[in-house]
């Protein structure tokens, strides 16, 4: 499964989503919130890079299914029961969103796959907000700096034989890229990051490396065959990082929610705490 965001703001506050559904592709765009199936990618070809989809051999089709086919072709609610050591993973991150509607759009099924509960709220998760500072720090419209721009491109790598509720395929690796003109070196820049979908309870401080657009290419080519997530004109490493936090901020050292923005607040929640919300709302069927 692959998901594809468009991050396209004037300021935090004013981010909303437009989801657009696939089989296995999910396309998610800035500034409308709806929910449309499409049967084309050339129905959405501006929420890509520059018009053009990523190739994914044999991964991405574009195809849809009937209604009552649902359950029959994706994970439904049930098969999470009672799954302790597994937790609910967002494909695209919760913490992405700029309020609660966006935020509860991304519980849905489609864009949740099973995790390790100590991965997905350890370094996948510090991941996630590391990746979030460094898109606000440096990514920008190439024609208006006030603007923040970043594609991002996230994905599972399907088991061979694990899966969940002896149906639904358990990933053996998570992965994600993005690509921006970074304003401060004035140039279209990339980041890539993947890790192995495994236990971290022994290794709560673990860390995930950025390494550049050709290393992730090369990583999935080797389970998929040719694989192009961005053009050539992405292809440099956009260097500039900030820490990863080593665990995930504690209500004690949050500042008061009027003293940040929406995003950097939904940021700072750890995903544990966002797969609870989700299932006491009863969100993901």
């Amino acid at each position: 499964m692959l998901n594809y965001l468009e991050i396209s703001t004037m300021s935090p506050v004013q981010l909303k989503m437009r989801l657009i559904f696939f089989s296995v592709l999910l396309v998610l765009g800035f500034p409308f919130i709806m929910t449309e199936v499409v049967d084309s990618f050339s129905k959405c070809s501006g929420f890509f890079f520059e018009g053009e989809p990523p190739v994914i051999k044999d991964i991405l089709l574009e195809k849809t299914f009937e209604s009552k086919e649902f359950c029959a072709y994706q994970a439904c609610k049930e098969d999470y029961l009672n799954q302790n050591q597994w937790s609910r993973g967002h494909i695209l991150p919760m913490s992405y969103a700029a309020d609660e509607d966006t935020a509860k759009s991304t519980c849905i099924l489609t864009n949740i796959v099973p995790q390790k509960e100590s991965f997905n709220s350890g370094s996948w998760s510090r991941m996630e907000q590391t990746v979030q500072k460094v898109m606000d720090s440096n990514c920008r419209d190439e024609k208006d700096s006030n603007k923040i721009l970043a594609y991002v491109l996230t994905g599972a790598v399907p088991s061979q034989t694990e899966t969940l509720n002896n149906r639904v395929n358990i990933p053996s690796h998570m992965w994600t890229a993005f690509c921006c003109y970074n304003s401060k070196t004035k140039k279209w820049e990339s980041q890539a990051h993947w890790a192995e979908n495994i236990d971290e309870s022994k290794n709560k401080g673990k860390t995930i490396s950025k390494q550049s657009l050709t290393k992730v290419q090369d990583f999935l080519k080797s389970k998929y065959g040719d694989t192009t997530l961005f053009n050539g004109k992405c292809v440099d490493l956009l260097n500039a990082d900030v820490s990863q936090p080593l665990e995930a901020d504690s209500d004690d050292d949050q500042q008061n929610d009027e003293e940040r923005s929406v995003l950097a607040f939904l940021m700072s929640i750890p995903a544990k705490a966002w797969a609870g919300l989700c299932s006491f709302l009863g969100i993901g069927d």
